[in-house]
């Protein structure tokens, strides 16, 4: 599942390089001449074309690991929110509820509850 995303991933920043970096000269026309050395690429076409193919890969693999980065990210925070709405719960009394549906948390939101008790009783 984890490698179909992540396919699927790159594929869409393939998709994004292309249009987005080859089509524009001024992007690609100076990776190319390094790439080649000086060589012309009018007389080396098939260097060229080699060139072009893996310098879109190597981006579309940067920007794909940029979007999954910010992905998980979000993940992450929306995780966060999510813990800290289940703490609110636990506090005020969904004990049950709360362990039933995020029995990993226990420890944690007992952790959590003490320290709110002890802020209320300042």
């Amino acid at each position: 599942m984890e490698d179909e995303y992540l396919n699927d991933k790159m594929d869409e920043a393939i998709t994004y390089v292309k249009a987005a970096v080859v089509d524009d000269t001024r992007v690609m026309r100076p990776l190319v001449d390094a790439a080649l050395g000086g060589i012309d690429p009018l007389t080396d076409p098939e260097r060229m074309e080699t060139v072009t193919k893996h310098a879109v890969l190597f981006a579309a693999a940067l920007v794909a690991r940029r979007t999954l980065d910010i992905e998980e990210d979000r993940i992450d925070g929306l995780e966060s929110d999510l813990f800290d709405a289940v703490q609110v719960a636990y506090n005020r009394g969904a004990e049950e509820w709360a362990t039933l549906n995020y029995p990993a948390w226990k420890e944690r939101l007992e952790a959590g509850r003490k320290r709110w008790i002890e802020r209320e009783r300042e």
